[in-house]
């Protein structure tokens, strides 16, 4: 089998497409599942949630996981294709984007 290229716009492209569908599946999955039930009943009412028995915080602390994987996976995908956002890309920039 040989090997595939993504230094060219068009193969990249397909690679970006592939993890927006994965990841788009991961999350049509994960909020039909029970443990998605119990993402929504915390956005919709958290004390009311807790009064039942889900534990909010763990939850919270898994969804933020599953947030950072995503938007580390997005973050990954832009200075692969531009060379300038890497040179452009400096400390203090950086850090205000974060206190963002």
């Amino acid at each position: 089998m040989g090997t595939i290229n993504f230094s060219g716009k068009v193969p990249y492209y397909y690679l970006v497409l592939l993890f927006v569908i994965l990841c788009t599946g991961l999350q049509y999955r994960l909020i039909r599942s029970p443990f998605g039930r119990a993402f929504i009943s915390i956005r919709e009412n958290e004390d009311l949630a807790q009064s039942v028995g889900i534990d909010s915080y763990r939850y919270l602390v898994i969804l933020v996981v599953i947030s950072a994987s995503i938007a580390g996976v997005a973050g990954s995908c832009i200075p692969t294709m531009s060379a300038s956002s890497i040179r452009g890309l400096c400390l203090f920039f950086s850090v205000n984007l974060v206190m963002m």
